[in-house]
């Protein structure tokens, strides 16, 4: 049965097509689902979804790298890199003498890693990152 197979009958029994598909996903021989749903495990759980013993078949593979680049991969700008480094300093100075020197330790190699990608965006600039100030991290 496909989507629109769902919302006629969903329509017809007054019932809700998306919770008697995944209902009915369990009994099933075949589901077909978009990349995502497949590949990240917490959506997998949420739908309750098992894939072992199973075979999966990926339709336009070839996009598969990008599906899973998009999907683990986050914007990050300038300003909210400064943003977060400002925010550190100051915590840091707030409350240096209740931390242990390990957790003392762990805040500056933060704060180090945060430092080290504003400096980077700002020296690269926009010639070199494209048009944006930002990268996806």
């Amino acid at each position: 049965m496909d989507i629109e197979d769902l919302v006629t009958a969903g329509k017809e029994l007054n019932a809700c097509p998306y919770y008697a598909s995944r209902k009915a996903s369990k009994e099933a021989q075949m589901v077909m689902l978009p990349y995502n749903t497949i590949l990240h495990s917490g959506t997998r759980e949420t739908i309750g979804l098992k894939v072992n013993n199973s075979a999966v078949l990926l339709d336009e593979a070839h996009n598969l790298i990008e599906s899973i680049s998009n999907m683990y991969s986050n914007f990050v700008s300038l300003t909210q890199l400064e943003e977060c480094f400002g925010g550190l300093e100051l915590y840091i100075s707030r409350y240096k003498s209740r931390f242990s020197a390990k957790n003392l330790l762990k805040l500056k190699q933060v704060r180090f890693v945060v430092k080290s990608l504003v400096n980077f965006l700002n020296t690269a600039g926009p010639s070199k990152l494209g048009s944006t100030i930002g990268k996806r991290f």
